[in-house]
């Protein structure tokens, strides 16, 4: 059981199926109970996650735990992680655990080169870096955030879902994405990212000016950015480490979660 699909609902009925292209073909099916397949699937991992950490506990000074990527489940008509730079997508947890590490949450942007600069500094290795040590109260800072197009097997998915050339096309387009330390969130072409910004690639203020499928996205749908979920919420975790967070205080570990 994973937090992949497929998903096994906690019915214990057959793995639930669904991929990216599924959205774009209408045939996403009993959407309600895909959800509950994921969230069983993300419990399960949890459980497991809070044996692993309480060994890594014991073995290392310092824990970094965080995910590679988030979920789709039906935001805005879309399903899985396999497309574009949604805040679903690219919001995900970071929790640093370690016996000398202050407590606390912190809703800052954070990126892979403030985590890798983090753990340098941790072992006391000197690096280049353009990364900010999160455990100092970095200030804020603006981030980017990539969407390289389709890879191979994912194409060759859409090709079996019946997806038109054209939409597959238009959807394996690299795009830069731009995370500003106020919230704002927004994606373009990388061809077209240099340009200046206007009101049309502000985010949306409502979920009601948001498309609601795939199929009401215009031609130039990468110039279109996706609503924040809130102010500085983008950077806020999505899972809380409440299923290891017990063992921890009993150890006495203390963490911070960003």
């Amino acid at each position: 059981m994973t937090a992949h699909t497929p998903y096994y609902p906690p019915d214990s009925g057959d793995p639930v199926v669904v991929l990216a292209a599924d959205a774009l073909t209408g045939s996403v099916e009993n959407p309600d109970r895909v959800r509950r397949a994921y969230r069983a699937g993300v419990e399960h991992l949890s459980d497991l996650y809070r044996e692993v950490y309480a060994d890594l506990r014991k073995s290392f000074d310092y824990v970094v735990t965080l995910s590679d990527h988030g979920e789709l489940l039906g935001e805005r008509g879309m399903w899985n992680h396999s497309l574009g730079l949604d805040p679903e997508l690219v919001r995900v947890p970071l929790v640093v655990s370690g016996d000398d590490v202050e407590p606390g949450v912190c809703d800052e942007v954070a990126s892979l080169l403030d985590v890798h600069r983090t753990v340098a500094d941790l072992a006391g290795v000197e690096i280049e870096s353009r990364g900010r040590n999160l455990l100092e109260s970095p200030a804020p800072v603006a981030r980017l955030v990539e969407y390289h197009g389709l890879v191979p097997f994912r194409d060759r998915q859409f090709e079996r879902r019946g997806v038109p050339r054209a939409e597959r096309d238009r959807w394996d387009r690299p795009l830069d994405g731009f995370v500003a330390p106020d919230g704002f969130y927004g994606t373009r072409p990388r061809t077209d990212f240099g340009r200046s910004a206007t009101s049309a690639n502000r985010p949306a203020t409502s979920p009601k000016a948001t498309p609601e499928s795939p199929s009401d996205r215009n031609d130039d749908w990468p110039n279109w950015s996706r609503p924040s979920t809130g102010g500085k919420s983008i950077a806020r975790t999505l899972w809380s480490p409440r299923t290891f967070g017990t063992a921890s205080k009993t150890s006495g570990t203390r963490e911070r979660e960003l």
